[in-house]
């Protein structure tokens, strides 16, 4: 496994909000990643088929990391068959969403086994590395190896916050 992350400039001091935070372009991360997601997944059964959309959001050159990180969760919505979920971005932190949201907040971990994810239950799936299952993986790890069976495998597994 494999961490890609985005480089971001420097701001002028202070505290930048999550919105004012800057892509980089100044090294070709692009490049790397685009390599990285081939090599990891440019043989499991469904790449050739989702691949062009994570290809070009890669090598739109975003602004700002929140644009890019709307565009490739819309990405993923998009193939997920999700249309009737919405992103919505508030002005400042809700301690507490209201009920018709969905918090996804604290599913979110760089940990291989997050605090808290004894609790949940992962269906497993055919991966294209390792003989293993590797639970809490990516949503294009599903994708790349389950195509449009990835609802199902979603829902048969259950997940609580973290």
């Amino acid at each position: 496994m494999q961490a890609l992350s985005v480089p971001v400039s420097k701001s002028g001091g202070g505290k930048t909000k999550l919105k004012d935070v800057r892509v980089s372009y100044a090294e070709r991360w692009q490049n790397n990643h685009w390599r990285a997601i081939k090599s990891a997944y440019g043989k499991s059964p469904f790449f050739d088929f989702f691949a062009e959309g994570y290809h070009d959001i890669l090598y739109s050159k975003y602004e700002f990391l929140l644009d890019l990180n709307l565009a490739l969760l819309s990405k993923c919505l998009e193939l997920l068959n999700w249309h009737d979920k919405q992103i919505e971005i508030t002005e400042s932190f809700v301690e507490a969403p209201e009920p018709q949201y969905i918090d996804c907040r604290g599913y979110i971990s760089l940990d291989r086994t997050p605090p808290g994810d004894e609790d949940a239950s992962y269906s497993r799936y055919q991966q294209v590395f390792g003989k293993n299952f590797v639970s809490n993986m990516s949503v294009i790890d599903l994708l790349f190896c389950e195509g449009a069976n990835a609802n199902v495998i979603i829902g048969r597994s259950s997940m609580q916050p973290r």
